[in-house]
């Protein structure tokens, strides 16, 4: 009323024009906050979890359960949130899906024009473009990556991310670090790597929708204008650390439109084109481009990360092996500078001494004269994102704080009961050697995993009767070993085949309804005699756990057409891209596998990369390689100590600069030794059940523990000083007993 009063004599009374005027404030306020209540309301937040998984089982099983419990969680939060969970390989068919990197601009682009980009591959589709879905939106605040073993808790890691910044470019984890210069991670900040942190996947990474959009404008700023590759590699080895080390190259934020940035709302999905971060007007993130001319980071052809210096290439387009033995080094090239548009250099190995790394996760670079001070993005760590335990106190989750966090495969209540260890008889070990390591490699072997092995033959250019090994037939050569690697597999298949006739004509019971096949006690001797169901392919300087291996091959099924190992990617930027087994760590096959392999595959050289050409070759028949992170290609001081405790190892690759016999110790022998102590005790079980044989199963327990303690323990054996036949006759005679048994 005294707002009406007022307006009659609003021109000749100060005191009503003070009040009309402050009503008007309080008016557009109230306004204001109805609307941004209306929003809240009426537009909920969407949060998108994206799923790493594979397609078979028990992976694609444990990422199925995973994507019903978050669902189930999703609907508890509505109608505030908006929460989509997708497994990433039902998204896309595509090789490099598995890197994350690579899918950053798809992501968009399905979202904004509805096709791919013209980097995929012409057969490669998207589930979401073919059902019109848009998975990202202008009300899209998270993007959540996690593996299908990662435990989630959606309401609390919701309520921890309105803690976080969500209009700045934020990269959210559980920080790993290298403990000193890696090759796996292609020797990055080789003088310091100590302080790079990159996230470990299994327990999850979380983006803001500002960073993913920026990393999807640069490969499509790339893509449009035909430049090079933006990556340190052709090679993809470890999603994580390619994935950091790409935001902290290629993203920045200037600090002053950070500070703005934290008093606008973000702005609106542009939905015409990728992103529109890179607007001049944007300001979040500043993109560096890279021009053709100053990139000489990469190149079209690159070294097999194994490789030790350059060569011509082979007409396969693939990288041969530069090696002189059946191994793998990793590549050791070391990349020039890459040098962006505005002439800085991005990837010194070295901080310069003014550089700060804040609190929220960004590397502060130091103020150039005439140029504004930016931040590097670099990974920032999530206290409630954690690894799956407290290593001090064994306490697996302890801290309740967790809102999501890392699970052992092993220990998923969602694995199938058929999810049983293999038998040791199931499987074939072939190892790959030469005549020159015939003395320096392979009694490390048989010394060590190799007594634990039924089936285990070696393979060289020439026959060595003190080992025993198996002339191939093929000339050794100095590097790739293709030729020599198809012909071990042919060798193979003829001796298994061989093996499991014979087993099939001594009344071999073939019952299908169980996992694994069983026969009964013969009548000589009460033995088990199984048909081979698997090869493991290893170099000469493979350490490995025979129980290890039984252990992981027993989740699949040995009738399937199975190709198994460490899985790494070439070229999976381009649409000749694809995956392969990396040999050093071992390489799995299937019987059925197997039987493909050598029926279909060839060699374009004798040297060409021989993991690489099974791989393009299996790509080729749409066999996928299937990644299983318990086996690595190169040494335990590798990895992060987290890592290897989370993914329990069953093999390491290379002799150098350690010692093999304690690596072997330290992280194989006691589940070797124990595997082999229960097989005997089972066996002593079946014999006085079936037989009433009087054998007391605790003095022949003790006994065979007692030889194999003495066989297998490496500080009895010194290699250099032992003749080798020695050590064979030790072999022959751990082979005999077995056969015992």
């Amino acid at each position: 009323m005294k707002i009406v009063n007022c307006i009659g004599i609003i021109s000749s009374n100060s005191t009503c024009r003070l009040s009309i005027f402050i009503s008007i404030i309080v008016v557009l306020f109230l306004a204001k906050l109805s609307t941004a209540t209306l929003n809240a309301k009426g537009e909920p937040i969407e949060i998108l979890f994206l799923i790493r998984s594979q397609p078979i089982p028990p992976h694609s099983q444990l990422g199925q359960h995973l994507k019903e419990n978050l669902t189930r969680q999703a609907t508890q939060l509505q109608p505030d949130y908006n929460i989509k969970v997708h497994i990433l390989h039902e998204l896309f068919n595509y090789p490099g899906q598995w890197t994350i990197l690579h899918i950053m601009s798809h992501l968009m682009a399905g979202q904004a024009m509805g096709t791919t980009t013209t980097t995929t591959p012409p057969s490669t589709t998207t589930k979401q473009i073919d059902n019109g879905m848009e998975l990202i939106t202008n009300l899209t605040r998270w993007i959540i990556f996690c593996e299908e073993t990662t435990s989630i808790n959606v309401r609390q890691l919701l309520a921890r991310l309105t803690d976080e910044n969500h209009k700045q470019p934020l990269f959210l984890g559980h920080p790993l670090y290298d403990r000193e210069p890696t090759i796996i991670h292609h020797f990055a900040f080789f003088e310091n790597p100590k302080w790079f942190p990159y996230p470990m996947l299994g327990a999850g990474v979380v983006f803001s929708l500002p960073l993913l959009k920026s990393i999807a404008d640069i490969f499509g700023h790339h893509n449009e204008n035909q430049l090079p590759p933006l990556l340190h590699s052709e090679f993809s080895i470890d999603a994580a650390h390619e994935l950091a080390r790409f935001i902290y190259d290629n993203v920045q934020v200037p600090e002053a439109d950070e500070l703005q940035a934290e008093e606008e709302d973000v702005k609106p999905v542009n939905t015409a084109t990728t992103s529109s971060l890179n607007d001049s007007k944007s300001p979040y993130v500043t993109i560096h481009y890279r021009t053709a001319s100053s990139d000489t980071a990469t190149t079209k052809h690159q070294l097999h990360p194994h490789t030790q210096d350059d060569t011509v290439q082979p007409k396969a387009n693939i990288p041969p092996k530069m090696e002189d033995d059946n191994t793998h080094p990793h590549h050791q090239h070391q990349y020039p500078p890459r040098r962006y548009d505005d002439g800085v250099d991005n990837t010194s190995d070295l901080r310069h001494p003014n550089e700060i790394i804040d609190e929220a996760g960004s590397k502060v670079l130091p103020l150039r004269r005439g140029k504004k001070k930016t931040k590097k993005i670099i990974l920032k760590k999530a206290p409630y994102i954690c690894p799956e335990a407290n290593w001090e106190t064994g306490n697996t989750m302890s801290n309740k704080a967790c809102a999501m966090y890392a699970r052992a495969e092993s220990e998923s209540s969602t694995l199938p009961e058929s999810c049983i260890p293999a038998k040791r008889d199931e499987i074939y070990f072939a190892v790959k050697t030469c005549s020159k390591f015939h003395r320096e490699r392979l009694p490390i072997i048989q010394t060590t995993w190799a007594p634990y092995a039924k089936h285990i033959h070696y393979f060289s250019d020439v026959e060595d009767i003190n080992i025993p090994t198996i002339n191939t037939g093929i000339a050794n050569v100095e590097m790739g070993h293709c030729a020599k690697t198809l012909q071990i597999l042919k060798l193979a298949l003829r001796d298994i085949e061989n093996h499991n006739n014979y087993n099939n004509d001594n009344n071999f019971i073939n019952n299908k309804n169980n996992r694994h096949y069983h026969q009964h006690l013969n009548q000589s001797g009460g033995k088990k005699s199984h048909q081979i169901r698997w090869l493991l392919l290893t170099d000469d300087d493979t350490l490995l756990s025979v129980s290890g291996v039984c252990q992981v091959l027993g989740c699949y099924n040995s009738m399937d057409e199975i190709y198994l190992g460490e899985r790494y990617g070439y070229r999976l930027h381009a649409p000749d891209g694809f995956n392969y087994i990396t040999g050093g760590g071992g390489i799995a096959l299937s019987v059925p596998a197997l039987r493909r392999i050598v029926q279909h595959c060839s060699c374009p050289t004798p040297s060409a990369p021989d993991d690489m050409i099974l791989g393009s070759c299996l790509h080729t028949l749409q066999m996928k390689a299937l990644h299983s992170a318990h086996f690595h290609q190169a040494r335990p001081s590798d990895y992060p100590t987290e890592r290897l405790k989370h993914d329990k190892p069953v093999s390491f690759h290379k002799f150098w600069q350690m010692d093999p016999r304690e690596i072997y110790h330290q992280w194989f022998f006691d589940n070797d030794d124990r595997m082999l102590l229960s097989e005997a005790k089972a066996i002593d079980e079946e014999i006085k059940n079936h037989r009433g044989h009087p054998i007391l199963a605790e003095d022949n327990i003790q006994y065979y523990h007692k030889n194999r303690n003495l066989l297998a323990k490496p500080e009895e054996l010194d290699d250099l000083n032992v003749p080798v036949s020695l050590i064979a006759t030790l072999h022959q005679h751990s082979k005999e007993r077995h056969v015992d048994l």
